[in-house]
Order: structure tokens, then C-alpha cells, then sequence
């Protein structure tokens, strides 16, 4: 049996397409197949987790049949949110940021250094401890700022994880998402320090991307479980050896960047 062919049956939708086909237009359009295929993996991967890698960005394809041959139409996807165009989160489950944000006053330093960003454009590091809402807050933050601004929310661990997996068999969709990273309006990269570092996520990646958006004064939001401190220690080790230099190269770049601003209030996961 032919290899394509055989790939092609492992996918339940197009083996439904292919019983409809005759030997000849199976011939025909067996290339199409494949290539659906790849699309169907490559869509079942994501689920709207990771930036588009459609031939049509934020559209889903699939193949209708039309008098023997095969035609690729394209759908939106259906795990993105497409009321929010301007807002991509991407490696994490949308979030629910309904109801109204609870206003008290261990959050009163957070909704300032909010409206000062909106002003100066500098962007805002957010630390705190476990549950106390900073994802939240970031996340109803950056549905404001899509109002103007293409923003794209990034759960920093998860796609460390993506990264580390494709660097060498997928560079080039490591490096799409890099320039991703590099160029759009407004980047939050949510709960860093959680993802297992190494020299080449610090300097190659997380350095990259923070140089990039320093030198074009970018705004660039960051929250985390740490401290500035804690996280240039945490930057500083990494498998191979401890770098405090390279660690504190990339701790400036956050400083040029985003004020620092700590949130101190109740676990809310509890």
C-alpha cells in the first residue's frame, strides 16, 4: 500500500472522504490528502495554544469534495476566541476573566502602576504569591489594552516546554514564534520562573526577545511567583553551570522595561 496513503488512514475524518472516492480520484488527489493530513496534526497539536500555523492565520482547513476533485476551503478555528482578534493567548486554556475585578486595597499599588503604564508605555513585572490573582488581573488588563493595541498573553512555562521539544526537529516554527514574540504591540509572558531554564531558553530566547523589545521600547508585561532577586538567582542556574552575568544581563532588560510591582493579597484559589 502506498506510504501516503497509509498516513492518510490514520486520520478518522479523511478515511470517511477517501471511502467516497474512486481509485482514480483517489490517485488525483492523494497529495491533497497528505497534505490535509499535516494540516489536521498540525491543527490537533495547537487547539489554539501556540501561534497559527495555518497557511491562513487563526483558520482551520479542510477538504470538500466537488465533481471528483478535491477542494481546500478554510473555516475560523474553533479554538480561538475570534470576538477577541486582538487578544492571543497562546499556550494555556482561555481564561474566565468575567465579573467584576474585586478592588481592595492590597491591590491599589496594582491598578496604578496599571494606569501609569497606560501613560508612559512601560510595562509592568507583577510578583506575588501563589493565587492571588495576578494572572487575573493581567488577564483582564490585556482585554483593555486589545481595545487598541494587538496584544498576545503567553503562559511562559508551557512554551518554554514547546520550544525545548522543536528547537531541533521544527526550528523554523521556534524561530517564527520568537519574531512572534519579538515584534507584536504588547507581550505578557505570564508565571516566569516556573519553566525549567537552561543557558539557551535565557540567552536565546527569553535574552532575544527582551533585547529586541528594549531596543524598540515595546511594552512588555511579565508575572511571577518570584522576586527580582529570586528570579536572577533562578535565571543564574541552569543544568550546565551558574551564570550570574548572563543572568543579570537579562534582569536589566526586564528593569529597562517594567516597573516592578509587587501584589500582596489572599490566596484565592484556596
Amino acid at each position: 500500500m502506498n506510504k501516503l496513503l497509509i498516513e492518510i488512514q490514520k486520520d478518522p475524518e479523511l478515511v470517511t472522504l477517501v471511502s467516497k472516492l474512486s481509485k482514480e480520484e483517489l490517485d488525483q488527489n492523494l497529495l491533497n490528502l497528505y497534505r490535509q493530513k499535516q494540516d489536521n496534526d498540525m491543527c490537533a497539536n495547537c487547539k489554539g495554544k501556540i501561534a497559527c500555523m495555518s497557511a491562513i492565520e487563526n483558520n482551520q482547513s479542510k477538504l470538500v469534495y466537488k465533481e471528483g476533485l478535491l477542494e481546500k476551503v478554510y473555516y475560523p478555528c474553533k479554538y480561538i476566541d475570534h470576538a477577541s482578534d486582538n487578544l492571543s493567548i497562546e499556550f494555556m486554556p482561555i481564561r474566565d476573566t468575567g465579573g467584576k475585578v474585586e478592588k481592595n486595597s492590597a491591590r491599589a499599588n496594582v491598578f496604578k502602576a496599571m494606569e501609569d503604564s497606560k501613560k508612559t508605555g512601560k510595562g509592568i513585572y507583577l510578583h506575588g504569591p501563589f493565587g492571588c490573582g495576578k494572572t487575573y488581573l493581567m488577564m483582564k488588563y490585556a482585554k483593555a489594552l486589545m481595545k487598541t493595541k494587538e496584544v498576545v498573553f503567553v503562559f511562559y512555562p508551557e512554551m518554554v516546554r514547546f520550544v525545548k521539544t522543536n528547537v531541533v526537529s521544527n526550528a523554523d516554527v521556534v524561530d517564527r514564534l520568537i519574531n512572534r514574540y519579538k515584534d507584536v504591540d504588547v507581550l505578557i509572558l505570564d508565571d516566569i520562573g516556573r519553566e525549567g531554564n537552561t543557558a539557551y531558553i535565557r540567552d536565546e530566547v527569553l535574552g532575544v526577545i527582551l533585547q529586541y523589545r528594549m531596543m524598540e521600547k515595546l511594552p512588555t508585561f511579565m508575572t511571577s511567583n518570584y522576586n527580582i532577586l529570586e528570579l536572577n538567582e533562578l535565571l543564574a542556574n541552569t543544568r550546565d553551570k551558574y551564570d550570574g552575568l548572563k543572568a543579570s544581563a537579562v534582569i536589566e532588560r526586564i528593569c529597562y522595561l517594567m516597573n516592578v510591582v509587587e501584589l500582596k493579597d489572599k490566596n484565592y484559589r484556596v
